[in-house]
């Protein structure tokens, strides 16, 4: 991942994604204390919204970008 950006009420971040699963994610905390996360593609001056998620819990936040990425995050060295 790259280019995290703070957005005041969440975060944006690029990765290695497609068409399909998009490029770029936007993760932002709501009124309940749960997230809105938006998948999106950015190409060039083209964005489309891949795919939107609300009502998420924060412990739910990685198993969602894993599943709709196929991109699994860890802190560290895997399997340590």
């Amino acid at each position: 991942a790259k280019l995290f950006t703070d957005t005041g009420n969440g975060a944006t971040f690029r990765f290695a994604g497609n068409s399909n699963v998009g490029n770029h994610v936007r993760i932002e905390v709501d009124a309940t204390d749960t997230y809105h996360v938006t998948f999106c593609f950015i190409r060039g001056t083209n964005f489309r919204v891949v795919r939107e998620y609300t009502g998420i819990y924060a412990a739910g936040l990685r198993g969602l970008f894993e599943q709709h990425t196929w991109l699994y995050l860890s802190l560290g060295t895997m399997g340590a």
